[in-house]
């Protein structure tokens, strides 16, 4: 939902609390499943960036893990020369 029908709806709801206006129950119910699918979709978002940050640390965890081996055995060739 972009900004412009958010300020909508806010604007439609604030003029029925105020007593300035009124919305009909389908009208209503048009507002509150527009909301409720934008709160969806950013449950869906913030679980999807969820996932792709455990992927990132995964694979950081395991990038360290292959740096660590290439220098333990870099160490281990280099003493098998000084040897």
């Amino acid at each position: 939902m972009d900004k412009q029908k958010l300020q909508d709806i806010a604007g439609r709801w604030e003029g029925v609390e105020r007593g300035f206006a009124r919305l009909t129950f389908e009208d209503a119910q048009a507002d509150m499943k527009a909301l409720l699918t934008a709160v969806r979709e950013q449950d869906a978002l913030r679980q999807r960036i969820a996932e792709l940050e455990l992927h990132v640390k995964k694979r950081n965890e395991d990038m360290k893990a292959f740096a660590t081996e290439v220098a333990r055995l870099a160490n281990h060739k280099y003493a098998d020369y000084a040897a």
